[in-house]
């Protein structure tokens, strides 16, 4: 009995050991997902990115994608399911700036954004200007120079070609800075059209398509070189070229304004090598080409000659049709009154182009007032002026020598003496400064007054007259707007 008394407490207590020592099982607890990794932009468009990025975490239920613009706040764009690493955002903005990263997710939470934010901008949807003044020449019976001109800056050109009963064919695609193709290996007396495509993100962008242009047939004469177009100021411009043909019939003469297309204005017997263009006061740039002809067809063009003609006279004063200048005039005693000078035709004085400038109050008055002048340039003597009207024996005299010469010395002109004032200072007229000003005070014969002249050579001209009498200025005109076309 003992001994059971002994064994049933240890018992007991061994027995409740093993059951308060039991505990129940929990299930682990859940953390949010590893952050994706490696965001990368596969491609761009006008409204789409599409994107990619390594999954780092096994127990992520899917991917959450976000964007903001430049300005804006953090948005959600869309979600992708488990182990998915590939999104699209679509229905974005053309030409805007998005910024994109990427969380994976679970029931715990968010990842950390994936390790870096990508930056990018949309293509946009405009398309570049498209290409003017598509041209072909023909440079031999196989070969054809195309040439355009660029508008705007896109990112390439191709060039199209076709002959007249097929379809447009790719020839090229050259760079944005690149305005000219050489297109051979073509088929004599044959005819072709092309065309330029500007090339930008947008797409691209079609030129008008060009004349016909027609490959020289065989037995056509060689085509003239050396073109040099010569500006005649006043007059018109000057054509030289060389023959390098025996069987020509003749020369046709093109000639474009620029914006515009060649159009043939003359021709000339063979041998001959020179040519006049009388263009009188047409101002404008423009280019030259010549051909040879036969009996066989028309040779290819010689190199295209571009001229700038000027109806003007460049010197001290840049005397030009259409040129103007306004003066504000104060005299003692007066209202002060606006003044313009405009030069508004031509006149030929001893076979030289004069040019008539007018003068009233501004704005126009009933009449005319003070003086009526032609002015001409003369390289190395200086601005020469006549009265107006012309007559038969009309000269025009020195009124301003220029190069100046010496300070202090002096000229005639009329009867009246000249004498140079200044040799070049700095001058402030009204709002304007002027460096570089030439002085000039002419003494009126017989009068007891003088009139000094401040010039800004070669750019504005007269900016400052001042009438003195007896020492004192009597009347002042200050230059306050210009319009000048040399």
């Amino acid at each position: 009995m003992k001994r059971s008394r002994i064994f049933i407490p240890v018992l007991l207590a061994l027995t409740a050991g093993v059951f308060f020592s039991c505990k129940e099982d929990k299930p682990p607890q859940l953390d949010p997902p590893r952050a994706p990794i490696l965001l990368a932009i596969l491609s761009i468009g006008q409204t789409s990115v599409e994107m990619s990025w390594s999954d780092q975490s096994p127990d992520e239920n899917g991917f959450r994608i976000e964007r903001k613009t430049a300005a804006g706040n953090w948005e959600t764009d869309g979600e992708v399911g488990v182990n998915v690493t590939y999104y699209a955002a679509i229905g974005l903005t053309p030409s805007t700036e998005y910024s994109f990263r990427v969380f994976s997710f679970n029931d715990a939470g968010d990842s950390d954004s994936s390790s870096n934010v990508r930056t990018i901008t949309t293509l946009s949807n405009v398309l570049p200007p498209i290409p003017t003044l598509v041209q072909g020449t023909a440079t031999s019976t196989t070969s054809i120079h195309v040439t355009w001109h660029k508008q705007g800056e896109p990112d390439s050109f191709q060039v199209d070609r076709r002959t007249s009963s097929g379809d447009w064919i790719e020839l090229t695609t050259v760079t944005a800075d690149v305005e000219q193709y050489d297109d051979t290996g073509l088929t004599p007396h044959t005819t072709y059209y092309y065309r330029v495509g500007a090339i930008n993100e947008a797409g691209t962008a079609w030129s008008e398509e060009s004349d016909p242009v027609t490959t020289p047939i065989e037995g056509a004469p060689n085509a003239p070189s050396n073109l040099v177009a010569e500006a005649v100021m006043g007059i018109g411009v000057t054509l030289t070229w060389t023959d390098n043909s025996v069987n020509e019939d003749g020369f046709y003469l093109y000639r474009n304004i620029s914006g515009q297309q060649f159009q043939k204005i003359d021709s000339v017997e063979a041998d001959i090598t020179t040519y006049f263009d009388a263009i009188g006061d047409a101002e404008n740039i423009y280019t030259y080409r010549v051909r040879a002809f036969n009996e066989f067809g028309m040779s290819s063009e010689a190199q295209s000659a571009p001229v700038n003609y000027k109806y003007c006279s460049d010197g001290i004063i840049p005397i030009c049709l259409g040129n103007e200048w306004r003066y504000h005039v104060e005299e003692n005693g007066q209202d002060p009154f606006e003044l313009r000078r405009d030069i508004v035709q031509v006149g030929y004085i001893q076979g030289y182009d004069h040019y008539l400038v007018i003068e009233y109050p501004f704005p126009i008055g009933d009449a005319v007032i003070d003086s009526t002048i032609y002015l001409r340039n003369f390289e190395g003597e200086g601005c020469k002026a006549a009265p107006f009207p012309l007559t038969g024996s009309q000269t025009s005299e020195l009124l301003f020598r220029y190069p100046i010469g010496s300070l202090g010395s002096h000229y005639f002109y009329r009867g009246d003496s000249i004498l140079v004032i200044s040799t070049g200072t700095t001058k402030v007229v009204g709002d304007h400064t002027f460096d570089g000003v030439v002085g000039y005070q002419r003494f009126l014969h017989g009068q007891g007054r003088s009139i000094r002249y401040w010039v800004k050579p070669g750019d504005v001209g007269i900016i400052l007259e001042e009438e003195v009498v007896s020492s004192q200025i009597v009347l002042t005109r200050e230059i306050n707007d210009w319009i000048i076309n040399n």
